[in-house]
């Protein structure tokens, strides 16, 4: 007798500590033990059942069948069927060999880097001339940027260009473009803006931007991120040249500096 309420006492506790995490079931057929803390709009946050003190992770809502709650419940996320699944699996184990081998679908990092959705820009640097016509500037900027994915993101930014070795002062307008390699809460980056920028300061200087960067960026809680840019500016000016008989030439030049940014995004 006591060893039957033993044998039973010990199916229990296997019942109970099998149920006891959230199963979240990806549209691979892949298992995931773990204890789910957010569901939102596109996607969820999760820590994995073996190291619930380990980092966060986030999946989009598109690669999840369904999730199983230790409380029995079940989301449904995708109305893929199981026969696709076991499909995609077989497909799998003809390309491979082994059905046992995981293969990530796709590159995901830790799930920690910039997350979808709108975001705001600011940095302030200094640009350093470079070349014939190159002239130091302070420069400031402030860019919209929505996250489209953790690797893609669109904007439109303005900002101050404030140079130091003339009474000039240009405000820029333009589109960017941010494209970020690693889906982690470090992660290297490149960026395009390129736009038009006014003059302010009655010179008559206004004229063409354009500035590639590369950059690296922190990830320091929630949505914000600390960044640095080393990049290079090219902004059209008009520059004079007088001859020694008096006569002036006027001419349009790229005047070229190489950029140092920190900035924050939030």
């Amino acid at each position: 007798m006591k060893k039957i309420i033993f044998i039973l006492f010990g199916v229990l506790f296997i019942n109970i500590s099998g149920f006891s995490q959230d199963i979240i079931t990806k549209t691979t057929g892949e298992d995931i033990e773990a204890k789910v803390l957010e569901v939102d709009r596109t996607e969820i946050r999760y820590k994995r059942y073996s190291n619930l003190d380990g980092p966060i992770f986030t999946l989009q809502k598109s690669d999840i069948l369904m999730i199983r709650y230790e409380n029995g419940t079940k989301d449904i996320f995708n109305t893929r069927t199981e026969s696709n699944t076991v499909s995609s699996r077989a497909q799998n184990k003809s390309f491979f060999g082994n059905e046992n081998i995981e293969r990530p679908t796709k590159w995901e990092g830790n799930g920690e880097g910039i997350s979808p959705g709108s975001h705001f820009c600011t940095d302030i640097g200094f640009y350093a001339k470079t070349g014939d016509y190159g002239r130091n500037r302070i420069a400031i900027n402030a860019i919209y940027m929505y996250q489209i994915n953790p690797f893609l993101g669109l904007g439109f930014g303005t900002g101050i260009r404030a140079f130091t070795e003339e009474d000039v002062v240009l405000v820029p307008f333009y589109p960017s473009i941010k494209g970020y390699l690693l889906n982690n809460d470090v992660s290297p980056y490149l960026s395009l803006n390129i736009g038009y920028a006014v003059d302010i300061s009655g010179n008559e200087q206004s004229g063409l931007n354009l500035s590639p960067k590369v950059g690296v960026f922190k990830r320091v809680s929630g949505k914000s991120v600390a960044y640095f840019e080393f990049g290079y500016e090219m902004q059209k000016l008009e520059f004079v040249t007088v001859y020694s008989s008096g006569n002036a030439y006027y001419s349009g030049e790229n005047s070229g500096a190489i950029c140092f940014n920190i900035g924050y995004t939030f």
